[in-house]
């Protein structure tokens, strides 16, 4: 699973979340791993082509201007329609710390783990195209299906055509609409974190159960003294 995981990040780096919140909970040799995995993988144009491959990358990446192309459903591109770049800056910043410190503080079980932190990869990615919701079928396949997944699920399956705004539309359709699957993403984290936040206060609960001092010993008869 580990390198899985680190294939991954090495094709698409905003997933390099996915080991670090692994190592935050409870999956430290599959955290360990993925990184191992994703930076021998990354090695590998490295030693092909040499460093200007990925110092081209690193240049492209600072002068990146498109988060508001359609489709994208990043937190930084939402905001971005709207005017207001540094607001989403702050709250993906918000998102990330949120996320470590809970995983690191309530240790949910690895595959909550990861279906929250592709859930938070997606989200806090510079770009989330619509095909990155391929991503989401573990989170779909490890949980039942509840009434939001199922509503998450139907609007995934709307074309994203028929849902962008017109090029004469008005501002809050542009804002709105520009990227449509952000809400069922939204829907589907929403539903992953009450059944993660669920389940761990489940395990809290039953580990505060007192356990009996003399479970599992065996007792002998005493002698009456009198006898």
């Amino acid at each position: 699973a580990g390198v899985a995981i680190g294939i991954i990040c090495a094709i698409k780096p905003p997933f390099l979340i996915w080991p670090v919140l692994l190592l935050a909970g409870r999956s430290k040799k599959t955290g360990f791993t993925a990184i191992a995995a994703a930076l021998g993988f990354s090695a590998i144009p490295l030693a092909l082509q040499g460093p200007l491959l990925y110092q081209q990358w690193i240049a492209a990446c600072r002068n990146f201007n498109g988060y508001e192309l359609e489709g994208n459903s990043s937190l930084l591109a939402m905001f971005s329609r709207a005017g207001i770049p540094g607001s989403g800056l702050a709250f993906t910043i918000l998102m990330l710390l949120a996320a470590l410190i809970w995983i690191f503080l309530a240790k949910p079980d690895p595959l909550a783990t990861s279906e929250i932190a592709i859930l938070v990869s997606i989200f806090t990615g510079p770009i989330t195209w619509i095909g990155y919701t391929i991503m989401l079928i573990p989170a779909l396949y490890g949980k039942s299906m509840d009434t939001l997944t199922r509503i998450a699920c139907v609007l995934l399956c709307i074309p994203v055509w028929i849902v962008l705004p017109r090029p004469a539309g008005s501002r809050i359709s542009y804002i709105l609409l520009t990227a449509p699957n952000f809400y069922p993403l939204a829907l589907i984290a929403m539903s992953v974190m009450y059944v993660a936040v669920k389940n761990s206060a489940a395990l809290a609960d039953a580990a505060a159960i007192p356990k009996p001092l003399d479970a599992g010993r065996k007792t002998t008869p005493q002698r009456n003294p009198q006898s």
